[in-house]
């Protein structure tokens, strides 16, 4: 990976399936993908990282110059887990529209719509993750283009521990999988509250969810990220908090359960 190498850790592992424990030796990787509160994740697991010395971090603000710091697929399993937080990409699209008009990229600048034909023309006849990555990259060289990578790019293909992202109890899973990750709290816990970038400056041409829900960038984002629709489906669906825009209502935390952490 190019970064400094961590310790090992002696993790358990369990394996519902057969109803056994085994033991591996892994580092645990995590991959930052944006519009998932990844600002304030990344700060924290930074402090997190330096206090445990058992994770390493693949930050995407260099605008993944380097495409293998922020590509999963190409971690070796031997070197390490990967995991990461996967969030509902028709939800997810109101934030990526949203940032891709606070950095003036012209065809959001215009709507839903312009941006979904922006993407369509770019990736839409892609069929793999590389593909799509490629002619974003071609098409925007600016730094924000990570933005509009998928997500599956930032989660790999090697059974990643996916956390399900929710606007309340996201804290409180990432806990609940680095708990079961390193078996035990040896590392200390994350706050339960994230630091997110203030967007109050932002003026009124960013739109809202009732603005956006029912355009082609909405109805039809599984068109351009289908490895991502896959992936919420495998890992995420039966999650049904995340299943309408989140509100500012608060809901009282819960423990998660091992489906934010594994695939079934």
């Amino acid at each position: 990976t190019g970064m400094r190498p961590l310790l090992a850790v002696a993790v358990v592992l369990v394996a519902e399936a057969e109803n056994v424990k085994y033991v591996q030796e892994y580092e645990l990787h995590y991959f930052r993908v944006p519009k998932t509160a990844s600002t304030g994740l990344t700060h924290l697991l930074k402090h997190h990282a330096r206090k445990c010395a058992k994770m390493v971090l693949h930050d995407h603000n260099t605008g993944c110059r380097d495409l293998q710091v922020c590509n999963a697929s190409a971690l070796d399993p031997a070197e390490g887990r990967v995991f990461g937080v996967l969030r509902n990409p028709r939800l997810r699209a109101l934030s990526v529209l949203n940032h891709m008009i606070w950095v003036e990229f012209p065809p959001a600048m215009a709507g839903a719509e312009s941006l979904f034909a922006w993407l369509n023309a770019t990736i839409g006849s892609c069929t793999s993750l590389d593909c799509r990555v490629t002619r974003i990259n071609a098409a925007y060289p600016r730094s924000h283009r990570v933005i509009l990578y998928p997500q599956a790019f930032y989660l790999g293909d090697n059974d990643p521990l996916v956390v399900c992202y929710h606007a309340h109890l996201l804290a409180f899973r990432l806990n609940s999988v680095l708990r079961w990750y390193f078996h035990g709290p040896e590392c200390g816990e994350l706050p339960t509250t994230t630091e997110t970038r203030n967007l109050s400056r932002l003026d009124s041409t960013l739109l809202t969810w009732s603005q956006v829900a029912a355009s082609d960038l909405v109805t039809r984002v599984c068109s351009l990220y289908p490895e991502d629709c896959a992936y919420w489906e495998r890992y995420c669906a039966i999650d049904a908090e995340e299943a309408i825009p989140p509100t500012t209502t608060t809901t009282a935390p819960r423990t998660p359960s091992p489906r934010h952490a594994t695939a079934a």
